[in-house]
């Protein structure tokens, strides 16, 4: 990878470019986002004349987005219909060979920034297998939303190598952006079991914009367990128990006493596909249904503490957090 490494780039970005260049046998700044204003424009106008297999030059059309000869359309079919449909299907190959680079390069750029800062990237190589599927997948990504997505999976595998399974790729494949929204507002009340470790959605009355049929369709797409719900129950039978709860930001602290009132609060709980996935979106913890919740939790006769994350170990998981007095 020595030939790949540039002054100024940590060890993110010269992984990356050794990424990129063992995947598509070549390298140009344009993958790291470094493009200026008019590359699009210029990038086309150097491909504009394409031979094809008549031996007639074509011109693409900037402005209009289109092919163009120096026969009109009503010649070219009357002439030869077969030779029509040849350049037909020359010209869209040839556009979807220009949307496709575009979709990557787009793709490269967001991992790039994710890495820009990145100081603490594992040395084990990205594995090939991996990186093809990706790659082939990501090609097909035209929108800005799904492309940050996308890239920052890629970002994150980079740093450590196995952190997005095969099925993720499928799964995120498959998903449309409505749905990948609806992700995203499930994961801002999503809280992770401090014990077990599992991620899951509390299901309270402040749900009551997160649809059923929404939460079916992340159900198919993979992104939660299959049944129905599951619970917890805060009751406390023959002794004390503890349950430690996390959000995005902030911690919910519950013990419960002996001689408590039972409350079972419904959940659903991520794959490990969804559970993958939510660390990619960027949500706020809702605070308000995080209050309702401690506080149907507190009015069952359980001590509750409840505050914004203060300080997390190397793993990321809470070890500290400033309780809140009043809420």
């Amino acid at each position: 990878m020595g030939d790949v490494e540039r002054e100024g780039h940590n060890s993110g970005l010269t992984k990356l470019i050794g990424v990129i260049t063992d995947s598509f046998g070549t390298f140009s700044d344009s993958f790291l986002g470094k493009k200026n204003p008019d590359q699009k424009k210029s990038f086309l106008e150097a491909m504009t004349r394409l031979e094809i297999s008549t031996g007639k030059s074509e011109q693409y059309d900037l402005a209009g987005g289109r092919f163009t000869d120096e026969r009109t359309d009503v010649q070219n079919n009357i002439n030869n219909p077969l030779e029509d449909v040849a350049l037909r299907a020359e010209r869209r190959q040839f556009y979807q060979r220009v949307v496709g680079q575009q979709n990557l390069e787009n793709i490269t750029s967001v991992a790039s920034e994710q890495l820009s800062e990145e100081t603490d990237v594992s040395d084990e190589p990205v594995d090939s297998d991996w990186l093809n599927r990706f790659f082939q997948h990501a090609e097909g990504i035209s929108s800005e939303e799904m492309q940050y997505v996308w890239g920052r999976i890629l970002a994150g595998e980079i740093k450590k190598p196995n952190t997005y399974s095969y099925r993720t790729l499928e799964v995120i494949r498959l998903l449309t952006k409505a749905d990948a929204d609806e992700f995203t507002k499930l994961c801002s009340r999503s809280l992770t079991s401090l014990v077990d470790d599992i991620h899951f959605f509390p299901y309270t009355d402040k749900a009551d914009d997160i649809k059923l049929p929404a939460l079916y369709r992340l159900r198919e797409a993979g992104l939660l367990l299959e049944s129905d719900f599951a619970s917890i129950n805060f009751k406390a039978k023959t002794s004390a128990q503890m349950v430690v709860m996390y959000g995005f930001q902030h911690v919910l602290k519950v013990e419960s006493p002996v001689g408590n009132n039972e409350f079972i609060l419904k959940i659903r709980p991520f794959t490990v596909v969804g559970k993958e996935l939510s660390k990619l979106v960027s949500p706020v913890d809702d605070f308000d249904a995080m209050i309702s919740l401690a506080t149907k939790i507190r009015n069952a006769g359980n001590i509750v503490e409840f505050g914004p994350i203060r300080t997390r170990d190397e793993f990321g998981i809470p070890d500290t957090f400033k309780k809140m007095e009043e809420w």
